[in-house]
């Protein structure tokens, strides 16, 4: 018996999606908050800090949820299949809502796309251990762990050009690459 690695790089996809995500979103929504509404840098991390306290809360109870989830697709597909796109669609809108007049708006729907994103992210990681035979597990991680990796690069590398072309163009990159990522998960 041996690690199935292309069935653990496909199921790496989710962590890529996630990745693709949070770096843009530690890249630009600074950028965002800071330069286009007007905000010093302490509100700026305030917002930021709050964003990463509601994952931090939601995660370790989300995980538990799909530990005793039991449906016809599994225990963590569920979550994917409902939570992955409405962080995507969040995450698309996002940029469109870069409005002075709007920044209430802006940071609501910031809010909901990071407790969307919370929502699938644990039961993303947590099937690999259910696929995996526990001797393969570690070797499973990092390879899990590399496609996620792979995902920040490209959020690093090309969203710095695609921004440049248009601030929203990240922001849009990433939403379809998640449903990309999500979809080859599910698959």
């Amino acid at each position: 018996m041996k690690l199935n690695v292309g069935r653990t790089l496909l199921l790496g996809f989710g962590f890529f999606g996630v990745s693709i995500l949070w770096a843009i979103h530690d890249s630009y929504v600074p950028i965002f908050l800071g330069k286009d509404f007007a905000l010093d840098a302490s509100l700026v991390g305030a917002i930021l800090t709050v964003n990463t306290i509601i994952v931090f809360l939601i995660q370790p109870s989300i995980g538990s949820l799909s530990d005793r989830t039991r449906t016809r697709l599994g225990r963590r597909m569920p979550f994917i299949l409902i939570f992955a796109p409405l962080a995507a669609l969040g995450f698309a809108i996002l940029p469109m809502l870069v409005q002075p007049t709007l920044l209430w708006v802006f940071i609501g729907v910031l809010v909901l796309t990071i407790v969307m994103l919370a929502m699938f992210r644990t039961p993303v990681v947590a099937l690999m251990p259910d696929i995996t035979p526990s001797q393969f597990r570690s070797q499973a991680n990092g390879l899990i762990n590399l496609m996620g990796g792979i995902g920040a690069i490209i959020a690093f590398a090309g969203g710095a050009v695609l921004f440049k072309a248009n601030p929203a163009f990240p922001f849009w990159a990433a939403a379809l690459l998640l449903l990309i990522g999500s979809g080859i998960v599910l698959w």
